[in-house]
C-alpha cells in the first residue's frame, strides 16, 4: 500500500489520508507516523532481512523500528535473540557496546531541580 501508492486505488490522495481515515471509510484509523514506522519496519526486517511477520509481531514493530539502522544481514540473528529477551534500554546499550557494570560514567551531566516548581534544569 505504501511503497506502490496502492492507497490511491481506494480513493485516497495521500498516504496520510489513507492512514488517518476511519476504518468505516476504508482507511486504517491510525496516525501516518505510526503506519510509516510499521511500513519501514516491515520493509527492513521482513523483506530485506527475511524475518517472519510472526517474529516482528512477537518482538514488536516499534522496538524493531528503533534499531532498524543498526541491523544488517550479518548481525540479524544475534540481534533478534537479544531483541526478544532484552529491554529497549538494555538493547540500546548493548548496540553501543556499553556495559553498565563497568561504565566509568565519564559523561555525567549536573542535574538540578527547582525547589519551587520542580522543573529539572540541566
Amino acid at each position: 500500500m505504501w511503497s506502490n501508492k496502492d492507497f490511491r486505488s481506494l480513493g485516497f490522495e495521500t498516504w496520510e489520508d489513507y492512514c488517518e481515515a476511519p476504518l468505516e471509510s476504508g482507511g486504517i484509523g491510525r496516525s501516518r507516523s505510526y503506519m510509516t514506522q510499521l511500513a519501514l519496519t516491515y520493509e527492513k526486517f521482513v523483506k530485506q532481512l527475511g524475518v517472519t511477520e510472526e517474529k516482528v509481531l512477537e518482538i514488536g514493530a516499534r522496538k524493531l523500528y528503533s534499531f532498524k539502522d543498526d541491523v544488517n544481514a550479518e548481525n540479524i540473528d544475534d540481534f533478534m535473540i537479544k531483541a526478544n529477551t532484552m529491554s529497549m534500554k538494555d538493547l540500546r546499550l548493548d548496540i553501543k557496546g556499553i556495559d553498565q557494570d563497568s561504565c566509568q560514567h565519564l559523561k555525567i551531566r549536573t542535574i538540578k531541580r527547582c525547589e519551587d516548581c520542580g522543573k529539572i534544569i540541566l
